[in-house]
């Protein structure tokens, strides 16, 4: 129990059979081991630090383009990078890769990245995307439509060409996800 004092500050008072406090904490080191304490629990349940996408969103540029195809540098961390140029999110998430429309399946309208709820978002219809662009929830009725992906030595280059929609190519649709290490 503690007693604010003429100065005040929280004096520490002895209860009746107890012993006085040998752990007290200001309120800096009280929030100093709580944060510790939350990192520690994330980790021990399987989230490592780097699975946090990014806050913002990073402009994307491609090195080349070639017809359809473009080629980028390869997200060397986890993030969400777009290129607004081609209409298009790549997104680095626990070893990886995923190239998709920003339009939404629904009606068009372009996507959003909402940080706080790691999800791509349609303004338009409220919809929600995870970062391999699978439909959690909304008034969307598909899940975003996927580009193929292949690795070109530290780059990965993108077909827009042909959209892989997992309506009617589930089995491709999959199938468009680069595994980096």
């Amino acid at each position: 129990m503690s007693q604010r004092t003429d100065s005040g500050r929280d004096d520490l008072t002895v209860e009746p059979n107890h012993g006085p406090c040998l752990h007290a904490l200001d309120r800096r080191a009280f929030l100093q081991r709580a944060a510790l304490g939350a990192v520690a629990a994330l980790i021990a349940g399987g989230f490592a630090p780097s699975t946090a996408l990014a806050e913002q969103v990073a402009e994307l540029t491609p090195l080349r383009r070639v017809g359809a195809a473009r080629t980028y540098d390869m997200p060397t961390q986890d993030g969400v990078f777009v290129d607004t140029a081609s209409e298009l999110a790549i997104v680095r998430s626990g070893g990886r890769l995923f190239a998709f429309s920003l339009a939404c399946p629904h009606r068009g309208a372009t996507l959003q990245w909402k940080a706080g709820e790691q999800r791509f978002y349609c303004p338009k219809h409220k919809a929600r995307f995870s970062t391999d662009g699978a439909h959690v929830s909304g008034r969307a009725t598909s899940d975003l439509d996927r580009f193929a992906l292949r690795r070109v030595g530290s780059q990965v280059s993108v077909a827009l060409d042909q959209p892989l929609s997992a309506k009617s190519d589930s089995a491709a649709w999959a199938a468009a996800v680069l595994v980096i290490a």
